[in-house]
């Protein structure tokens, strides 16, 4: 009987491996197939039947680069299989690809694309690496970049780039003030742009004195923006008496959302008057949370 083969579908289906605490799971190299045989008329075929499948790189023509031939068992006309159960898909998955089928000796055309999600397959390399050549994590859960033995929580062995979120900003000339409540520091403002959870480190260098014996406090807060919870408060810097001395104020913050934030430089003092002077100020995005 001449036969019609018919594909209704092709369907792709992997499970992608998981970090395990302590390693990789194995991703399976297998992709779930389905089609439609009838025959001339129509009717759909049941029984088994021998089928070729091969991968390309083109359309038509081109190179065979995996070919693997299963006898699949067909039922009211449908079929299913999976690729690679017999002959492993080593294939990178980082070009195009295209699916040829052949049922009992008749080659389907034209080929079939190969859908995107099995290039999900090449999720188990990073940049071209398997997973123990750039993150191996052990027994003590440590954690290797570049390393077969890290002995610390994260142990890199190479160069380490990065892309630091940071913005800056320096005070002109010396400021006074003789408010004994806390007022902003004018010139001495930094605005950063975050997103959401994005953990914030925001620093001050100050240079005080006072007129008198009296004492002069400095710290950076955030001001205005999108706003941000407090993770650790910043300190403030105290000099008491008429020498210059500096300090740092430390705080960090967590983002409540995505925009900008601005933080500014606040001070007083206790008597007499306060004196400020070429202070900075800089904030720094270290993380998410």
């Amino acid at each position: 009987m001449k036969r019609r083969i018919m594909l209704i579908a092709v369907l792709v289906v992997f499970t992608v491996g998981i970090l395990a605490p302590y390693g990789f799971c194995d991703i399976p190299k297998t992709l779930n197939f389905q089609g439609r045989l009838t025959d001339q008329d129509g009717n759909p075929l049941n029984g088994n039947h021998p089928v070729t499948f091969s991968i390309y790189d083109a359309s038509t023509g081109g190179n065979k680069l995996w070919t693997e031939t299963q006898t699949v068992n067909v039922s009211d006309g449908i079929y299913n299989c999976r690729l690679g159960s017999s002959t492993p898909l080593n294939i990178a998955f980082d070009n195009p690809y295209y699916l040829e089928v052949t049922i009992s000796g008749q080659t389907l055309t034209p080929r079939q694309p190969i859908s995107a999600s099995p290039y999900a397959l090449n999720a188990e390399r990073f940049a071209g690496l398997l997973p123990d050549e750039f993150l191996r994590p052990n027994e003590s859960g440590n954690v290797g970049i570049g390393i077969a033995a890290p002995t610390s929580k994260l142990d890199v062995d190479g160069k380490v780039r990065g892309k630091a979120v940071y913005s800056h900003d320096r005070s002109s000339g010396t400021k006074s003030t003789t408010s004994r409540s806390s007022v902003w520091v004018s010139g001495l403002a930094t605005t950063i742009n975050v997103q959401k959870n994005d953990i914030i480190v925001v620093m001050l260098g100050a240079n005080l004195r006072n007129s008198g014996t009296g004492t002069t406090y400095i710290q950076a807060r955030q001001r205005s923006g999108v706003g941000a919870t407090s993770i650790i408060a910043p300190n403030w810097v105290v000099v008491t008496g008429r020498r210059w001395a500096g300090g740092s104020s430390i705080g960090i913050y967590r983002a409540k959302a995505d925009g900008a934030i601005t933080f500014q430089a606040i001070y007083h003092a206790s008597s007499g008057t306060g004196y400020n002077v070429y202070s900075n100020i800089i904030a720094y995005v270290i993380g998410k949370q």
